[in-house]
């Protein structure tokens, strides 16, 4: 037995001692190559190159494990691939010993509920947990690099997960049926939602896709029913094919600003999805992108009923065109825009005149949910503005200029002290005013015998007039005025008094 052993490491040792030397196309050992196997109570386990082991079985009857650290004096770095396959265990820790688990590590293993990660491990392959169909609570190492594909596959009773913030890559068909699970938290590094990966979540009703995710591939998010909410980043570039097919409860869609390429049936049998916005950075749309519903294996697609397409560039608009839809440019420069008047009395609370936008197909904008309004200089007479911003579809800003005249004056009172003479007295008006005009006329239509004497100097409030006929009877009147690029805007006149001239 022990020339066995001897002639065994004898055997390693110059495959090791040639590896530098071998041809080119012959494959690597590697730094963790298996050189011997062994049991230790319940575990099966191997030894690596590098003086650790790894856990290649369980014979165990115990549904409660803790693995240990050490096995034959040896530190516990690895879980092989299969080591659990099928196994009866219901919880299990993993010491933070453990860098990585091999692919099919617990597949199958249909009693497990529970798992905790104590730290150090970086990587889970592919398959590891997949179709544990009662494991209910994961407890995820922070450090932890990559997780392969079909991870989660199948994992029917798990409702919410947190990945670490330091996985950087996640598997296709990562989390595909997993119909109980309702919240997940993605890495903020993540670049890519690879295909699959929440197909068949059915009790997933909002994801945000993490800041840095530029890519959602093939059905990503297929068959997802009770997905009401996506948040999809500013750094999203492609939408792939089939991606949010038959998410029918998906109320609303933001399509972010760099978003260039949207595949084939993305977003087919959206069935409550009325209307998309695309923004003008979308250079390509696949065929039935948007607005059609198609059963399986049928040949017919079927159009969602009164689908409108609002965009602002050729793509968005040819692709509305080729399947008929409704088209409507979201740019506020394309709408018709309109303010009641030009001109408004001056109030104290300040002049808010309403505002008309109608868009290109001709529907009504509604305020504060298409559009915000903002005043300036909307608080004194002169001239105002209003700003109309874009909102919800609708993007861009304009202006509009109206003209604040004063408020109606108030005329204090109109006497005849002198021979000859009236003097006219009145309240200062508010706001800002230029000035004032005073009016006499001996008809109280002032039709005939008209007067107007201007008053430049907004804080006088009285005049005099003098050259009258005395004994004759006169009927005044006032209006404040505001000049705006030497342009007199005045507001109405006063009721005229009436006066006996001595």
């Amino acid at each position: 037995m022990r020339k066995k052993i001897i002639a065994g490491m004898l055997s390693v040792s110059m495959i090791l001692s040639t590896a530098a030397v071998l041809p080119e196309g012959i494959m690597d050992l590697g730094a963790n190559m298996t050189v011997s196997a062994a049991v230790s109570g319940d575990y099966e386990y191997k030894a690596l190159s590098d003086g650790t082991v790894e856990i290649s079985g369980y014979n165990g009857s115990s549904t409660s494990v803790t693995i240990p650290e050490k096995l034959g004096g040896k530190t516990v770095s690895r879980i092989g691939d299969q080591a659990f396959y099928m196994s009866k265990i219901k919880t299990i820790t993993i010491p933070a010993s453990v860098k990585s688990v091999g692919m099919d590590a617990f597949r199958e293993s249909a009693y497990l509920t529970s798992v905790t990660f104590s730290g150090g491990t970086t990587s889970i392959g592919d398959y590891t947990f997949y179709k544990c169909t009662s494991l209910k609570t994961v407890k995820l190492p922070s450090g932890l690099k990559t997780m392969g594909t079909y991870v989660f596959y199948g994992c029917s009773a798990l409702t919410d997960i947190v990945i670490p913030d330091t996985v950087t890559t996640m598997g296709g068909y990562f989390f595909e049926n997993c119909t109980a699970l309702k919240s997940v938290t993605l890495p903020a590094d993540l670049t890519e939602i690879k295909d699959d990966t929440f197909a068949w979540c059915t009790s997933l009703s909002t994801i945000r896709v993490p800041n840095k995710v530029t890519a959602i591939d093939w059905r990503a998010f297929t068959s997802c029913t009770a997905l009401t909410r996506v948040i999809l980043p500013g750094s999203l570039k492609k939408i792939g094919e089939e991606a949010f097919d038959r998410c029918n409860h998906l109320k609303a869609l933001s399509i972010p600003g760099g978003v260039t390429t949207i595949g084939n049936s993305a977003f087919e049998n959206c069935t409550v999805l009325t209307d998309v916005v695309i923004p003008d950075s979308v250079s390509s749309i696949g065929k039935y992108a948007f607005g059609y519903i198609h059963a399986t294996g049928a040949a017919k697609y079927e159009k969602i009923k009164d689908y409108v397409v609002y965009g602002s560039g050729d793509t968005a608009k040819s692709y509305a065109q080729v399947y008929s839809f409704k088209y409507v440019d979201v740019r506020l420069s394309s709408c018709k825009i309109s303010i009641p008047s030009k001109t408004y009395a001056y109030n104290k609370k300040g002049v808010k005149p309403s505002v008309t936008i109608t868009n290109s197909a001709g529907d009504k904008l509604v305020k504060g949910t298409d559009y915000t309004l903002t005043y300036q200089n909307n608080k004194k007479c002169g001239k105002a503005t209003v700003t109309i911003t874009g909102t919800g579809k609708y993007t861009g800003s304009t202006k509009r200029s109206f003209i604040i005249k004063p408020a109606k004056a108030t005329l204090s009172s109109v006497k005849s002290t002198k021979a000859k003479k009236v003097t006219v007295k009145w309240k200062k008006s508010a706001g800002g005013v230029s000035g004032y005009q005073v009016q006499i006329s001996t008809d109280k239509n002032f039709k005939k015998g008209v007067k107007t004497y201007g008053v430049k100097k907004a804080k006088t409030v009285s005049k005099t007039i003098s050259k009258l006929k005395s004994k004759k009877t006169y009927y005044v009147r006032i209006r404040a005025y505001k000049l705006v690029n030497n342009k007199k805007y005045a507001c109405k006149w006063t009721t005229a008094k009436k006066v006996k001239c001595k």
